[in-house]
């Protein structure tokens, strides 16, 4: 079984072509989202883009290189409360190495407002009566606050200019 070495939400990651090393930029524990509250409010978004999107950067490895090991992994985003959203799986392979990458990105989050959302990972194993079941690896807690924003136009003022006595 892979084990999960690390579990990182960043704003971005780069990977050097030559040395393949990682960059992890922009660690993120939190963010803020500017969002429409006339929207928010009639509950019409379902989801609310991240400009930039979140990256999240893992590490996976295994004792043994001497075979081909493939497994699925998904991310859950669990919302305050408490209700789960999964991506779509998605298969890795070793190919005879012993660790790999997966770099991921989540372009939007549920509309539950503002909290603690938890980014999950997690992996599909067999049960102990055969059938698959998903099986959490890494939690990873991202405190998101969603500022609303007015979409009327500011009532007009005078103020910059004083009047005359």
């Amino acid at each position: 079984m892979p084990e999960l070495v690390f579990s990182v939400v960043c704003s971005r990651a780069i990977v050097d072509r030559l040395t393949n090393g990682l960059s992890i930029i922009d660690v993120v524990d939190g963010i803020a989202i500017n969002n429409d509250a006339e929207q928010l409010a009639d509950n019409k978004a379902s989801t609310i883009a991240l400009n930039p999107p979140l990256t999240i950067v893992q590490l996976w490895a295994r004792e043994n290189a001497s075979s081909d090991e493939t497994f699925t992994n998904r991310i859950l985003v669990i919302a305050p409360d408490r209700k789960k959203f999964s991506q779509p799986g998605m298969q890795l392979s070793f190919h005879g190495k012993l660790n790999i990458r997966s770099i991921m990105t989540l372009p939007s989050i549920p509309a539950k407002g503002s909290g603690l959302y938890r980014i999950v990972s997690q992996e599909k194993v067999k049960g102990k009566n055969g059938s698959d079941r998903w099986q959490t690896r890494a939690e990873v807690p991202i405190n998101i606050e969603i500022i609303e924003q007015r979409t009327e136009a500011p009532a007009e003022s005078n103020d910059f200019f004083p009047t005359e006595p």
